[in-house]
């Protein structure tokens, strides 16, 4: 069932991805940047990778469609269908303090949509390691009017958003040995 499920969620991306002309018009309105612009800037060139998912303590293969980040980091990329991520979430996620680290050597870290609901979206943060392509969760956000609103940092074990508030909190106490 598991298979089946990681199998739809890449064929919704891979349609999601050819339609993708049109949400970039749309950005490219909110962002005051004319049509001709956009398509030499801001249409994503969206390229397949193969993963092995962790999902419930087992992994699972499949295929993800990303485009590179808007960053050029080519150490983080995005899913490639700009309904689910568009730039300026990406944005808001980029100048976060709350993205973890992600330069590490033989790994590379993508972005991707878990749920949509009313006007909130939670997106899961994976890292990958390039040697066995194994990709698992590292923290989980919560966005809501373009704003980072929650954050789980162990994704699997904890369930609940903690506040950016209570996290930035948290950071500040000093860990005893």
């Amino acid at each position: 069932m598991r298979q089946i499920t990681l199998i739809i969620f890449g064929i919704i991306t891979l349609i999601a991805c050819t339609n993708r002309s049109v949400s970039d018009k749309r950005e490219s309105k909110s962002l005051g940047i004319n049509n001709t612009e956009v398509q030499k800037v801001y249409i994503p060139k969206c390229f397949q990778r193969y993963l092995k998912m962790a999902i419930s303590n087992s992994y699972h293969d499949t295929t993800l469609t990303f485009r590179n980040s808007i960053s050029n980091d080519t150490s983080l990329l995005i899913i490639c269908d700009t309904n689910q991520i568009n730039y300026r979430i990406e944005k808001v996620l980029l100048e976060s303090k709350y993205l973890p680290w992600h330069q590490t050597k033989g790994f590379y870290s993508f972005l991707t949509c878990i749920k949509t609901y009313d006007d909130i979206k939670e997106l899961g943060f994976f890292h990958v390691q390039i040697e066995t392509t194994k990709a698992w969760e590292v923290r989980r956000f919560r966005i809501k009017n373009y704003e980072v609103n929650g954050l789980i940092c162990l994704p699997g074990v904890v369930n609940e958003f903690m506040s950016t508030e209570e996290y930035d909190s948290l950071e500040k106490v000093p860990v005893e040995l």
